[in-house]
């Protein structure tokens, strides 16, 4: 009999581990849960007033996501010893992506009070902010606990 594989569970923020570290050691076999960037000044003489100008430069090393291999660790050890970093952010899930921003949506808010339901309509660019606009409102206009039954 033909041994069936199964998927992977899902991992999600719940059994997440996030922390920072320059321990090369703590690095091995965790994914970067930031980007790392390597920042410095850089001075500029103003031609117009003779003014120096400081500016901050930036530089992405390694994306969000990155598996921390021997070689990868080896890369982050270089800019940790020349003091361009002074630690990255690990995590034991790989995640790659990131919100930059939500779509403008109506949202349908379901609050219950003295065990009747009110419906309300309202605009949000996220989950969370329709979640606080909803709460924001309803703590001026209901005296006592309510309950947000579906947002």
């Amino acid at each position: 009999m033909k041994k069936v594989e199964e998927a992977p569970a899902l991992k999600t923020k719940f059994h997440e581990e996030v922390y920072p570290t320059s321990e090369l050691h703590e690095m091995k076999g965790k994914y970067l849960a930031e980007r790392v960037l390597r920042k410095w000044n850089e001075d500029f003489v103003d031609e117009d007033n003779g003014e120096v100008v400081s500016l901050e430069r930036k530089e992405l090393l390694f994306e969000k996501g990155t598996f921390l291999s021997s070689d990868v660790i080896s890369q982050i050890n270089f800019y940790l010893q020349s003091q361009d970093i002074h630690e990255v952010i690990v995590s034991n899930q790989q995640r790659f992506g990131f919100l930059s921003g939500g779509l403008t949506s109506v949202w349908q808010v379901v609050a219950k009070f003295n065990n009747k339901k009110f419906t309300y309509m309202l605009f949000a660019s996220s989950l969370k902010l329709a979640f606080e606009i909803a709460t924001d409102f309803l703590e001026q206009e209901l005296p006592g606990g309510f309950q947000l039954n579906n947002l």
